[in-house]
This record gives C-alpha cells, structure tokens and sequence, in this order.
C-alpha cells in the first residue's frame, strides 16, 4: 500500500509544481495596474493548475494503457480509487494553500519601507 501511495505522489510531483508555479503568477507577473485583471488571471491560472493535477492524477493510467493492470490487482477498486483521489486532494490543498496566502498576507507591504513622518504626503496625514 504505501509503495503505490509513493507513486502516486512521484506521479503528481511535476504537476503538482507546475500548478504550484501557475498559482503563484502573482508574485513573478502583474499585468498592468489593473487589479481586476490581475484577479481574473490568478484565479484563471490556479484553474488551468487544477485541471493539470486532475488530468495527471488518472490520465497516465489511460494513456500509458496501465489501468487494466491497475485494476486487476487483489485489492477492491474503491481502494484504489481512494488512494488516487487522496493524493489528488493532498496535491490539490497544497496549491489551494499556496494561493490563499497569496491573497491573505499583504505584500505590498513587505515590498516597501514604513512612511516616517517626514516622508509622508499631506494627502495621506488628512485621512
């Protein structure tokens, strides 16, 4: 069991990395200054990296013709449909994880210096 749990991790790894980069895309790329924009990208790019985990999680067992010896092992099906999903989820939270953080921790304000009070504008000391 746990030989077939390690592969199926080793299978999903260069997705799962691919995905974890596609989820990312806010910290590497910004298009413009329009953050509507750069939202829709983000959410479309950790779209596009769930659908790349979905299809490697049960598309190598269909295109490398493996699911007929898969399934003619002595272990229930439902088993091993379990042990494919549950790596599939695990890969998928850790992208999910890495996406939310984007989102949650202020960047912005890792990125830039704290304003003193002689470097502050008088637009912002009137709010």
């Amino acid at each position: 069991m746990e030989r077939r749990i390690r592969r199926e991790f080793r299978a999903l790894l260069a997705p799962w990395l691919l995905a974890l980069l596609l989820a990312t895309t806010a910290l590497w790329w910004r298009p413009g200054t329009d953050e509507n924009a750069a939202v829709v990208l983000w959410l479309a790019c950790f779209a596009l990296g769930m659908v790349l985990l979905a299809v490697a999680a049960f598309g190598k067992e269909f295109s490398h013709d493996t699911l007929r010896a898969l399934l003619s092992q002595p272990i229930s099906r439902s088993r091993l449909w379990l042990e494919k999903a549950g790596a599939l989820a695990l890969a998928m939270v850790g992208v999910f994880l890495a996406l939310t953080s984007l989102f949650t921790i202020p960047w912005a304000r890792l990125t830039r210096f704290p304003a003193t009070s002689s470097t502050r504008s008088p637009a912002l000391d009137s709010s």
